[in-house]
């Protein structure tokens, strides 16, 4: 496990990945089909600019593929496989689902509505910070099969392969976690 790092400062130009507030990074080596991810607290940036209106150009499909990206990471939190559920954490978990539902339908619209663009970066921060898996075990399964798939084809957008792999996935936890399906 590494123990320092080269400081880190980000331009937000996407909200998907995190790398404003998150402790992950992924390693890609192209030549060998192959990713990994490092969990540190070394890979916090030291400080990161966040500007909607940097995202106004996105594609649609760059947009949605970040979007869920955000839902999946707070997915994989809020599924958890622990019984002693915290209400604010899965508020704020349920807060991220509903912004990312509504700004995003609003960005496929509207690409330049800066409010929208303004609250995906926000719900980007809070589901990459810690915040939404306070006190829990994530499920990564999603994930680490989204960066098996698009390390292994270049071409599938990371957002993308979880569009795909988390629904999937959502069959099977939530026989586990009714009690959360119902509202």
């Amino acid at each position: 496990m590494p123990t320092k790092s080269t400081p880190l400062g980000v331009i937000l130009t996407i909200a998907a990945t995190g790398s404003e507030a998150s402790n992950s990074c992924v390693i890609t080596k192209a030549d060998e089909n192959l990713k990994r991810f490092c969990d540190n607290d070394i890979n916090r940036a030291r400080f990161a600019i966040e500007n909607p209106e940097l995202m106004m150009t996105l594609p649609p499909f760059q947009t949605a593929c970040g979007i869920i990206d955000i839902m999946s990471h707070s997915f994989e939190r809020y599924f958890t496989p622990e019984k002693e559920n915290d209400i604010l954490t899965d508020y704020l978990c349920e807060a991220i689902f509903h912004t990312c539902m509504d700004c995003g339908r609003i960005l496929m619209k509207d690409p330049e509505n800066y409010e929208a663009r303004a609250s995906i970066m926000v719900a980007s921060t809070l589901s990459h910070n810690g915040l939404t898996g306070m006190g829990r075990t994530g499920d990564w399964a999603s994930h680490f099969i989204g960066h098996e798939l698009s390390g292994e084809y270049q071409s599938v957008t990371h957002g993308a392969g979880l569009a795909v792999i988390t629904p999937a996935w959502m069959k099977y936890v939530y026989k586990d976690n009714r009690d959360k399906c119902s509202s």
